[in-house]
């Protein structure tokens, strides 16, 4: 295993589940030029193409489109791609309505001795289609997006763990019935009102009309 200092790597990653055949995936992975530079001298020389190489090895992204985004002190690149449940299979499952996204560390990360406090800068996050059911760890959600930016969640026992409706709740079926009942109250409120009027002409009859000047004006 290489070299890896402590509070040098950053990672960001981003899944947003669209359909079974539809997977977006963009990940950011860089390490510090300090710690790069400490690395090559033990003969581990890191490059922004490895950190891709290496942590999109279980994506599925075949197609990836991979670039440098090396600054601010770091050796950095950026994977972007699209996938499908078959090739994530590891980390997502889709059954009974239901997402469920899992991420876990390595298990030999721990007798590397490499832990949640390698990073200094953490985020992964995962977009449902539908409403979120579940999710572990200090994750917020915003809208259908679930998101960790503790490293810790990563290595706990249970990992990185969320649960999300495979498609957004239909709200047509509830505007109909909500513009069905305003129609019947308005048709209620028409017959009241001609009702109304009805009975107010009975218990009034008309006046007989009497010209200006004559008794009774």
């Amino acid at each position: 295993m290489p070299l890896v200092l402590g509070g040098c790597m950053k990672m960001e990653m981003s899944v947003g589940i669209k359909s079974d055949d539809d997977i977006r995936v963009k990940m950011v992975v860089g390490i510090q030029e300090d710690a790069a530079a400490a690395m090559a001298e033990n003969g581990e020389e890191m490059t922004p193409e490895d950190l891709c190489g290496q942590a999109g090895s279980d994506t599925g992204v075949t197609d990836a489109t991979v670039k440098d985004v090396s600054d601010d002190g770091y050796i950095a690149c950026e994977m972007s791609g699209t996938t499908d449940l078959e090739s994530m299979a590891d980390s997502l499952q889709h059954a009974d309505g239901k997402y469920t996204f899992t991420m876990v560390s390595d298990e030999g990360d721990a007798s590397a001795g490499l832990g949640a406090n390698m990073f200094d800068s953490f985020k992964i996050s995962v977009t449902f289609p539908g409403k979120v059911l579940e999710h572990n760890g200090s994750s917020t959600v915003q809208g259908t997006t679930v998101t960790w930016t503790d490293p810790n969640d990563l290595y706990g026992s249970e990992g990185l763990r969320a649960v999300g409706k495979d498609q957004a709740s239909s709200s047509s079926g509830w505007l109909w019935i909500v513009l069905a009942g305003i129609g019947l109250l308005v048709v209620v409120a028409v017959v009241l009102l001609l009702v109304l009027r009805g009975k107010r002409g009975k218990s009034a009859p008309p006046q007989p009309y009497l010209p200006p000047g004559l008794p009774g004006q």
